[in-house]
């Protein structure tokens, strides 16, 4: 098992994050998240090379916001998420699993 972070920052606690699996990061340099093809490109990529598994590995709900939402969307759209939420008076990460169904929509700017 694996914890996937959407990128490595220096101020996250990940300590915890071991009872779940090792600590694994997915882009070293993101491309900017106002380019959010591009974003769910090197999102997808990354899950497939480090072969993702649904249901099985971690996604930690932590660093940018936008790349976050883009890999659980991304995770979602392959099946069930076991999600990783800080919970900051425990000082932990806690576990929720979300399963959700049909088809996943890219965002388009207009």
């Amino acid at each position: 098992m694996r914890a996937f972070f959407v990128t490595q920052a220096r101020s996250l606690d990940v300590s915890s994050v071991t009872e779940h699996g090792t600590a694994a990061y997915l882009l070293d340099r993101p491309p900017s998240p106002f380019k959010t093809s591009e974003c769910l490109h090197a999102i997808e990529q990354a899950l497939t090379l480090q072969s993702y598994q649904p249901g099985v590995d971690f996604i930690a709900i932590a660093g940018p916001s936008i790349l976050t939402a883009l890999l659980v969307a991304v995770a979602a759209s392959r099946g069930p998420v076991n999600a990783l939420l800080w919970d900051a008076p425990s000082e932990r990460y806690v576990t929720r699993t979300v399963s959700i169904t049909g088809r996943f929509v890219e965002e388009r700017a207009s």
